[in-house]
C-alpha cells in the first residue's frame, strides 16, 4: 500500500496512518463480509447468537463462525469509527491539494 500511496500521490504525511486505517479494518471487514454474504445458519434467541457458514473456504480458517448481538454491535461501532478516522484523513489531504474529489 505504501507503494501506491507513494506513485499515486508521490511522499504524504498521512501514508503511516492511512496503512495503519488500513490494516485495522480487516478483521471488522471480514465480520461484517460473513453476516452480508455467508449463510446463516442458526440464531439462539437465549444467547442472542447467530451462526454463519461463510462462502468462502479459507486455508486455515473455519468457515462456520459464531457472532453475539455484542460482537456485531462492536463491529458497526468499530467501521464507524474507521469511516471517521479514514474522513479525517481525506480531509487533510484534500486541504492541502485544494482537490475536494480525492478518494481515499
Amino acid at each position: 500500500m505504501k507503494k501506491l500511496i507513494a506513485k499515486r500521490l508521490g511522499k504524504i504525511p498521512e501514508t503511516k496512518d492511512i496503512v495503519k486505517l488500513l490494516k485495522d479494518a480487516i478483521a471488522p471487514t471480514d465480520v461484517r463480509n460473513r453476516l452480508a454474504h455467508g449463510t446463516w445458519w442458526s440464531f439462539d434467541p437465549r444467547t442472542t447468537t447467530i451462526r454463519v457458514r461463510g462462502g468462502i473456504q479459507r486455508k486455515g480458517k473455519t468457515q462456520i463462525a459464531d457472532y453475539t448481538k455484542m460482537c456485531i454491535l462492536a463491529t458497526a461501532e468499530k467501521l464507524e469509527t474507521l469511516e471517521a478516522e479514514r474522513y479525517k484523513l481525506r480531509s487533510k489531504i484534500e486541504d492541502r491539494r485544494g482537490d475536494h474529489n480525492f478518494r481515499i
